[in-house]
């Protein structure tokens, strides 16, 4: 019982980071558009959504780490820094740069480092 407790939560929390990558993607697609006034800028359907996006994940997140103990903080972290990334790459259709593979390589060498300890 304790275990499936816990795999849920670890599952709330990998969701809260998704959805805390498409909250940012949708902010990343706002702003590289062009807007007519300050006030569309801030206040259009796609910003507002973005933002909705991060409070549910944040509320995700409060309830996952109710559960899980705080040093699994980074290893999400790091999940969402590869998501954005995938993201990125397969909506905006941003290229990979060598910068950007070494920063995900030192990520997963990040989580493989903490999930040996």
């Amino acid at each position: 019982m304790i275990k499936n407790v816990l795999l849920f939560h670890i599952l709330i929390l990998f969701l809260s980071v998704i959805i805390a990558s498409f909250s940012q993607l949708l902010l990343k697609k706002e702003a590289s558009l062009n807007h007519t006034t300050l006030l569309a800028q801030y206040l259009n359907l796609r910003v507002i959504t973005a933002y909705v996006l991060l409070v549910v994940s944040t509320i995700c997140s409060v309830m996952a780490f109710r559960v899980i103990p705080l040093t699994a903080s980074p290893l999400a972290e790091a999940f969402g820094t590869i998501t954005t990334l995938i993201l990125s790459v397969t909506v905006l259709k941003e290229k990979i740069t060598k910068r950007k593979l070494l920063g995900i390589g030192i990520v997963i060498l990040g989580i493989i480092f903490i999930a040996i300890d």
